[in-house]
């Protein structure tokens, strides 16, 4: 009896050993299962991630497309016929230009006319005081400024205008903004000089690479200037300095220019 029990007592040893080496097998193929679960939902949301981006980088190809299709490529031209200058604005793009807006400053010097002696030429009585009141920078210069815009300029069409200063400017700083049909707006600032030699008006943009860029919309309505903080150097600098300096056409004599739609139309 002795051995007997014995004998079981060994089996039922054996037998605890079997559940114990069972029970780690068994925690062993859940750990490698919730291993194997984790590493396949790391792998699903990596590939959901890059599926995401690559959607993005889709959606943002299309919208540069469709941006760069939209986009109404409208230019300026300047001319004068002796008495009177004049700005064509053209766009020869498939779409229309939205809200044109045209700021446009002309400078003058003192050493070729004082501002006394301008304003006492140019400027009615009502505004002699005020227009005097606007002083030159430090280099000598003053100005003039002319507003014109436009509800839309029609793809393939043009429209020019008289500009309502008194004179021919010799030197002009000109803003021109305009928005797409999705309402992105652009913006080129533009320093139109008189070339005497050439007999004809030279052009460029002077910022941003020489380019129209899209930029935020600079509201310059009534002849009012932008805070200086929300504009770029070169538009402080070309436009912001000289415009602090400036008086609106509007004070000079004769009748004064419409805002709205001058000019007239044609097709290109």
């Amino acid at each position: 009896m002795h051995i007997f029990a014995t004998d079981w007592t060994a089996i039922a040893a054996i037998a605890q050993s079997v559940a114990a080496v069972g029970a780690v097998l068994v925690f062993g193929v859940a750990v490698l299962q919730r291993s194997d679960a984790r590493d396949s939902a790391e792998a699903a949301l990596r590939a959901a991630v890059a599926a995401e981006r690559s959607v993005d980088v889709q959606s943002a190809s299309q919208m540069e497309q469709f941006r760069l299709m939209t986009f109404p490529p409208v230019g300026c031209e300047f001319s004068r016929d002796g008495t009177t200058a004049y700005v064509r604005v053209s766009n020869p793009g498939d779409y229309p230009a939205i809200d044109v807006d045209l700021s446009l400053l002309q400078i003058l010097w003192a050493d070729d006319q004082e501002l006394e002696e301008y304003s006492a030429q140019h400027v009615d009585d009502e505004h002699q005081e005020e227009a005097q009141a606007v002083g030159e920078t430090d280099d000598g210069a003053y100005g003039v400024f002319d507003h014109i815009v436009y509800s839309s300029v029609p793809p393939r069409r043009s429209v020019k205008a008289h500009l309502g200063f008194a004179t021919e400017p010799d030197s002009m700083v000109v803003l021109l903004q305009y928005r797409d049909i999705q309402g992105r707006n652009y913006q080129a600032l533009i320093h139109a000089y008189w070339t005497s030699s050439a007999g004809r008006y030279t052009s460029y943009v002077v910022h941003e690479g020489n380019r129209v860029t899209e930029a935020p919309r600079l509201e310059m309505f009534g002849g009012t200037a932008p805070d200086r903080a929300d504009a770029s150097e070169d538009m402080r600098r070309e436009l912001l300095d000289f415009w602090e300096h400036a008086f609106p056409m509007g004070w000079l004599k004769g009748p004064m220019p419409e805002i709205e739609d001058r000019g007239t139309w044609s097709d290109i």
